[in-house]
């Protein structure tokens, strides 16, 4: 994928000294559900990017569903059925 190289893994975001003011978590799992609440809680503006509506797929969906709604009210923004085309650089779209 284009751009690729601008992304950055779940072990990156482990080891950063201070967050970003904005994150997008690629994709709507554990791992991101985790961080998502992290940077949340830091006052990050997140957003949550799924290529498909199925999310945390090996919890209970009424729960899931519950729990999208609380991080929704939170100001967590999430898209559904979504594609990524290209990556840019934050600073090459200003």
């Amino acid at each position: 994928m284009k751009g690729q190289e601008y992304l950055s893994d779940s072990s990156d975001f482990l080891i950063q000294k201070e967050l970003p003011k904005k994150a997008l978590f690629i994709g709507a799992g554990i791992i991101s559900f985790a961080f998502t609440t992290i940077a949340k809680a830091f006052g990050c503006d997140v957003t949550v990017l799924q290529h498909d509506e199925l999310v945390l797929k090996n919890f209970d969906q009424e729960f899931v569903s519950v729990l999208i709604e609380i991080n929704k009210k939170r100001g967590v923004s999430f898209f559904f059925n979504d594609e990524i085309e290209r990556i840019s650089s934050y600073s090459s779209i200003r």
